[in-house]
């Protein structure tokens, strides 16, 4: 198939003053054969009327709300919106990112042109807005052992970037529970599949905005309610790359993880700590009892958290060798 229909789907929840840029974007591709569905996460403002304007003007655009038996939340949103589209191929979108002209058409054009058998190709982006400017473009060509790279060379697993086979991502679903790392989670979870093979196009096709009221700025103004989500992901891939016996790849994972670890002493989540830190049966006693310590000094005195790097760096050290 020449022309395969590619859905995009983008959750949303109360960004009417934002998405219309985001669907003149998808408007704007040079390739025409897409749907675009928009699953409302309870917006109280007048998303579904302004998304129902696009709907109206152009038969390519849905608008849903998520069901009212699913959790809230982005995760269920891109779920539901999974289930109610009809693509040979998926991406997942963000309603306050952009897509650039050529987005779907060189994804089509990678994926069926290429190399045979590819499953999902990446991309690169640039943020714009506020606070800081990132421009990524990823110097590899085929992602054969992608797991590796992104451990080594730290890609984003950012979900917009990402075009996949729908049938490679028809068993695997958001975790609706995570509030923190859920993108992370769910593409390490696509390609832990060692038979998947994917593509990079090294050029920018998504601009991906800064601002105030993203999941990465709300996360750096009140951690406390995403810390659980981020040592759950993350502990996961240390556990799968340690038992895929590539400890480099693992010891990665691990710094993350106890990087996060640290940041919830920081924030007096000691029963949080205690209960993540004994849950990862890789640690040492030794290590356990440190943290022990270093919580009790924070817990009288509100300082002491500097010593826990260099408990961290021995105990990343012990499980790398």
């Amino acid at each position: 198939m020449n022309n395969p229909l590619v859905s995009i789907i983008i959750p949303t929840f109360n960004r009417a003053h934002l998405i219309s840029e985001t669907l003149d974007s998808v408007l704007a591709q040079t390739y025409q054969n897409w749907e675009c569905i928009v699953v409302d996460d309870g917006s109280t403002d007048n998303t579904e009327e302004l998304v129902n304007a696009y709907v109206k003007k152009d038969s390519r655009f849905q608008f849903h709300y998520r069901p009212s038996e699913r959790l809230p939340g982005g995760n269920a949103a891109r779920n539901y919106g999974f289930e109610v589209s009809n693509g040979e191929y998926i991406n997942w979108f963000d309603s306050d990112d952009l897509m650039l002209p050529e987005f779907i058409r060189k994804k089509v054009y990678f994926i069926l042109h290429i190399k045979n058998d590819i499953d999902y190709v990446l991309c690169g982006f640039e943020t714009f807005g506020i606070d800081y400017h990132v421009k990524i473009v990823y110097n590899l060509e085929f992602l054969e052992n992608i797991l590796d790279v992104f451990m080594t060379y730290k890609i984003v697993f950012s979900t917009p970037t990402f075009f996949f086979k729908r049938n490679i991502v028809k068993e695997v679903k958001f975790n609706e529970y995570l509030s923190r790392a859920q993108d992370l989670d769910f593409v390490f979870r696509v390609l832990n599949n060692p038979s998947i093979r994917g593509v990079n196009i090294k050029e920018i096709l998504v601009l991906v905005r800064n601002h105030n009221d993203t999941i990465t700025s709300n996360f750096k103004r009140s951690e406390k309610k995403d810390l659980s989500s981020e040592l759950i992901v993350w502990k996961n891939i240390f556990e799968y790359l340690f038992y895929k016996s590539n400890k480099i790849s693992a010891s990665y994972a691990l710094r993350k993880y106890l990087k996060t670890i640290r940041r919830a002493i920081e924030n007096k989540e000691y029963i949080l700590v205690v209960k993540m830190i004994n849950k990862l049966k890789e640690l040492s006693i030794l290590f356990k009892f440190k943290v022990y310590i270093v919580i009790l000094i924070h817990l009288i005195f509100t300082k002491g958290v500097h010593r826990y790097k260099g408990i961290m760096n021995e105990e990343i050290i012990r499980l790398k060798n």
